[in-house]
């Protein structure tokens, strides 16, 4: 799925694709987590790769398999060098903006891995049908 690179579509795509999911049965707390991070990866995806450019997709994929499932966000930007985020819980990065949504990411995923110029994220997120 492609969307254009307009922030009042991050939401709706969100919803989209936790639609997909509903068959899993997946309990509220998992849900969750996958939105928020669905969310924040759609948000950098747009205002830091597209540079909010409303004519550059942003290139979403899903699979659900060997119980995980897994969430690509692409960009058509350069990218970044993912490893060079400061960690946001230090000290000396508490009152700074920014750069808090790669750690959430982290935070609320098992599985977070960059391609090499660091415009596509895969979120894995390991799951149970239980609720």
């Amino acid at each position: 799925m492609q969307i254009k690179s307009d922030l009042k579509l991050v939401t709706k795509t969100s919803d989209k694709l936790l639609g997909e999911l509903s068959a899993l049965n997946l309990d509220d707390s998992i849900l969750f987590e996958i939105k928020l991070a669905l969310e924040e990866a759609l948000i950098n995806a747009i205002i830091h790769g597209n540079k909010r450019k409303e004519d550059l997709p942003v290139s979403i994929g899903l699979s659900v398999k060997d119980g995980s499932i897994e969430i690509t966000v692409e960009d058509t930007g350069c990218g970044f060098d993912y490893r060079k985020i400061p960690n946001p819980i230090l000290d000396e990065n508490m009152m700074k903006m920014g750069g808090r949504g790669v750690f959430l990411i982290k935070r609320l995923m098992d599985k977070v891995n960059y391609n090499d110029p660091g415009n596509r994220i895969t979120m894995v997120k390991h799951i149970s049908n239980k609720k």
